[in-house]
């Protein structure tokens, strides 16, 4: 293996390794806001039905 095929290996696995961790950034922010909407709509029924 010549030094250039392996730094076009090493840049591979690196492209691999970003698109992986987009993926998980990505999911990691709909699980929070989905989180975040949760607790505001549980903390509005909250207030609604403490105004009852």
């Amino acid at each position: 293996m010549t030094n250039e095929e392996d730094h076009a290996a090493i840049h591979e696995k690196l492209d691999e390794l970003q698109a992986m961790l987009w993926r998980v950034k990505v999911l990691a922010n709909w699980i929070l806001g989905a989180v975040i909407v949760g607790g505001l709509l549980w903390l509005l029924d909250g207030l609604i039905k403490a105004m009852d």
